[in-house]
């Protein structure tokens, strides 16, 4: 009955589709920099 639960899309997707989220700006930030002493 544990292994189900943890299986579950629910709580996975919210943890998953945060971390994606913050994860896109900072490496926008990273490609500026980049281009910027390009």
């Amino acid at each position: 009955e544990l292994k189900p639960l943890r299986r579950l899309p629910f709580p996975q997707l919210p943890l998953v589709s945060r971390p994606p989220q913050a994860k896109p700006p900072h490496r926008f930030a990273l490609s500026t920099d980049e281009s910027s002493p390009g």
